[in-house]
């Protein structure tokens, strides 16, 4: 694979970043959800943040989100790789019901 320019690269973080931030609003304002967006530019550290509530206990910390129930879903790089080859077979959402269920013990993990 050629590396891309670095033009070329920062033009599509720019507009991918814009459309995530554009459905994080969209997903808080017609599904009736808070939604927390966090970005991290790895190249210059620079954050960017979009928080759908205005208020100081929004968002809650990692330690608050892993005390409450249901058991929160947390999804790593490693379960969108896995379910992109996997997409034949069941729905994302599926795989993440999946992944609840696995770690309420429900079933057993692969």
């Amino acid at each position: 694979m050629a590396v891309k320019p670095p033009k070329r690269r920062s033009e599509r973080l720019s507009r991918r970043k814009s459309t995530l931030i554009n459905k994080a609003h969209e997903l808080a304002e017609f599904c009736d959800v808070n939604v927390a967006l966090i970005i991290r530019n790895r190249q210059t550290g620079r954050y960017f943040t979009y928080n759908s509530v205005d208020l100081e206990s929004w968002p809650p910390s990692k330690e608050q989100i892993q005390l409450l129930y249901p058991v929160p879903v947390n999804l790593l790089p490693h379960d969108m790789e896995a379910s992109r080859g996997n997409l034949k077979y069941c729905s994302r959402s599926e795989l993440v019901e999946q992944k609840v269920r696995a770690e309420e013990g429900l079933v057993d993990r692969d």
